[in-house]
């Protein structure tokens, strides 16, 4: 759901090549990776698994930044300025992680090929960025969950949604989550199957964008 470089299966062995020299590392499900106190040093590739972003309020509860899949990079800003993490870096699955420090870094980035993926990661995470703003300006969970629909899937496919994952991006309870989603099932915008979501009608989707 996330925009990242390398989903392709030839670019995957391009940056593969070019992590080469990086530090491999594989973690276990609600495994830590980085925290809010540590310097970004290197840039990171996820090979395998699924990576989040979140940042824990004062009264313990979790606000989900962004997620990470097979193919994406990381701390693309953060090495550049040597800056600190923005939360706790975690593993939500059992995941395996390339990263590469500044200094060879500084010389992939005299590559035209690598240069070209690395910006576009960057420009591809600022878009999504800004699209998951637009969202969360919306106070009703429902209304937040049919923009997400709109932005992210396409009519007549089936999409796998985990529902803690979604929860976080879209910053409301579970319960809250299923609920939406179950609303839209009985007004026939979607359709849910267990685990799953199929969009049935995007235009029924998109007469709801007037209650926004």
């Amino acid at each position: 759901m996330f925009a990242g470089i390398g989903r392709k299966k030839g670019v995957i062995l391009d940056i593969l090549h070019l992590f080469e020299d990086a530090k491999r590392f594989k973690l276990g499900r609600d495994e830590v990776l980085h925290t809010p106190d540590e310097k970004c040093l290197s840039l990171g590739y996820l090979v395998s698994g699924r990576l989040v972003m979140k940042k824990y309020l004062p009264g313990g509860r979790a606000l989900h930044l962004t997620e990470f899949a097979p193919g994406d990079m990381y701390g693309e800003l953060l090495v550049l300025s040597g800056e600190s993490y923005r939360g706790w870096l975690i593993a939500e699955e059992p995941a395996e992680v390339l990263e590469l420090g500044a200094d060879p870094l500084n010389g992939l980035l005299e590559e035209p090929s690598f240069k070209r993926e690395f910006f576009k990661a960057i420009s591809d995470r600022l878009m999504k960025m800004t699209e998951r703003i637009e969202i969360l300006s919306h106070n009703r969970v429902s209304d937040r969950v049919v923009l997400y629909f709109l932005n992210n899937f396409k009519a007549g496919r089936s999409y796998d949604v985990n529902i803690s994952s979604l929860a976080g991006e879209l910053n409301c309870s579970r319960e809250a989550l299923s609920r939406s989603i179950s609303m839209l099932d009985r007004e026939g915008a979607v359709e849910k199957s267990g685990g799953t979501v199929c969009i049935k009608s995007m235009p029924l989707l998109e007469r709801m964008l007037p209650r926004l």
